[in-house]
């Protein structure tokens, strides 16, 4: 076999550098051992805490007055969404008319989609505040911990989530109406 020029350049080169390299291979001494080592051998010796009885909070007469409020603004905030979707349905329902039985993406259809889907625009509104009062019911329950309550629910929060939820509700089957008269 015969050995290229440039090769025979860098043979001290590689000679020097497996010398060194093998030389750490050969110190002399012992090596560490890997077993394991005093330290860690240690094991922890940290006690358990006893644990703290829970802070009862109970509701005062301010916070059922703050509470009181706030459902109130929630209902008006249902009921003027409601009233603008009631006030779109008319013209959505005639926009939808027009569109019913035209080929997608024509004119006409498009223009029932637009109006449908402002119309789920304002649906969404009212949903909204749903999401709000439910917020508000998990902080109330957070707030009513206490030994005879348990985080039970204000009956006056299930009663306005009822009230808004039937809104919804009615609101939902006028979409749902809406998209079967136009093919969807």
């Amino acid at each position: 076999m015969q050995i290229s020029p440039n090769c025979r350049a860098f043979a001290p080169f590689i000679a020097v550098t497996l010398a060194f390299g093998l030389g750490g291979c050969t110190a002399h001494g012992d090596y560490p051992s890997l077993a394991r080592r005093p330290i860690e051998r240690i094991s922890g010796t940290a006690q358990v805490a006893p644990a703290t009885p829970p802070t009862i909070i109970a509701e005062t007469p301010a916070a059922s007055a703050d509470l009181a409020s706030k459902l109130s603004a929630l209902e008006v905030k249902a009921h003027i969404s409601d009233s603008q979707f009631r006030s779109k349905i008319a013209l959505t329902e005639t926009t939808i008319a027009a569109g019913h039985g035209t080929e997608i993406a024509s004119k006409a259809w498009s223009n029932a989609m637009t109006a449908l889907s402002d119309l789920e625009t304002t649906r969404t509104d009212t949903a909204k505040v749903l999401i709000a009062l439910d917020v508000l019911e998990i902080a109330n329950r957070n707030a009513r911990l206490t030994a005879d309550q348990a985080g039970s629910a204000d009956p006056r929060i299930l009663a306005v989530r009822d009230e808004i939820g039937g809104i919804i509700a009615d609101e939902d089957k006028k979409l749902k109406a809406l998209r079967i008269t136009l093919g969807l």
